[in-house]
C-alpha cells in the first residue's frame, strides 16, 4: 500500500470520528433541552461540550494529515422536537417531546459505550501510531463520561 492510500485510510477514520462526535454533540444538546431537572441539564450540557472538544482535537489532526476542512459547525439549530440520532453502527434512536431525562439517560450509555468501543477499535487498527495515540485517549475520555452517566442513571433507578 502506498503513502497515498495510508493517508485516506487516515482521513477516513478521522471523517466518521467527526461525524460521530457531531451527533453526540446534538444529541447531549437535545437531551439537555428536554431535562427539566437542573443537574440533568447541567450533565447534559457538559457532555455536549465534551463532544465539542472532542471535536476540536479531531479536527486539528485531520487538518495535520492534509485534509481540507469541509463540515459546518455543529449548533442548536440542529435541536429539533423529533429527531432519529444515528449512533454507531446500525443504532438509530428517535427522540422527541415524550423522551424523559432517564430515556435520555439510558441513550446516552448507549452513545457513550459506542464511542468509546469506536475509538478503543480504531486504537488498534490505525497504523499511525500518533493518531492511535489520539484515538486512544479518546476512548479513555469517552469512558469517563459513560461512568458519569452511570452514575447519574443510577440516581434515577434507586
Amino acid at each position: 500500500m502506498g503513502k497515498t492510500d495510508d493517508i485516506k485510510k487516515v482521513l477516513s477514520a478521522i471523517e466518521g470520528a467527526i461525524r460521530s462526535e457531531i451527533e453526540g454533540y446534538n444529541f447531549y444538546l437535545w437531551a439537555s433541552t428536554k431535562t427539566k431537572d437542573p443537574k440533568g441539564k447541567s450533565v447534559f450540557r457538559e457532555l455536549a461540550g465534551e463532544e465539542i472538544k472532542h471535536l476540536k482535537i479531531l479536527e486539528g489532526e485531520y487538518v495535520r494529515h492534509g485534509g481540507v476542512r469541509a463540515w459546518r459547525e455543529p449548533g442548536a439549530e440542529d435541536v429539533t422536537k423529533e429527531k432519529t440520532f444515528e449512533i454507531g453502527k446500525g443504532i438509530r434512536m428517535k427522540i422527541g417531546e415524550n423522551t424523559t431525562e432517564k430515556d435520555a439517560l439510558k441513550m446516552a450509555l448507549t452513545v457513550e459505550q459506542e464511542a468509546m468501543d469506536f475509538y478503543r477499535n480504531l486504537a488498534k487498527e490505525t497504523e499511525n501510531h500518533d493518531l492511535s495515540k489520539v484515538f486512544h485517549g479518546l476512548s479513555e475520555m469517552e469512558d469517563k463520561h459513560l461512568e458519569m452517566i452511570k452514575y447519574r442513571y443510577e440516581l434515577y433507578t434507586r
